[in-house]
């Protein structure tokens, strides 16, 4: 079986092992949020180009809205995984 897996994702669940160590020693924990836009007909008729666009300004706009210590791994052009860490 042939199993694609998305380039972030590797990066994410490393991160998130080390935050889980991390964390052990303290009462607070990791919060993990997984976040993803379904295609919709309106979406899928739009040029790739306005596409991309659209994928860029709405990670641009996760990233605008996490604190500093927050890390946000892009899985794929539509998925997000937003790593919380330090949350009490």
């Amino acid at each position: 079986m042939n199993v694609r897996i998305p380039p972030g994702l590797l990066a994410a669940l490393s991160e998130l092992s080390a935050r889980l160590v991390e964390q052990k020693s303290t009462d607070c924990g990791v919060g993990v949020i997984a976040f993803a836009v379904i295609p919709d007909p309106l979406i899928l008729r739009l040029p790739l180009e306005h596409v991309r666009k659209f994928e860029r300004a709405l990670e641009r706009r996760l990233l605008n809205s996490l604190r500093a210590q927050d890390l946000l791994f892009a899985l794929d052009g539509n998925e997000w995984l937003i790593l919380l860490p330090a949350l009490s």
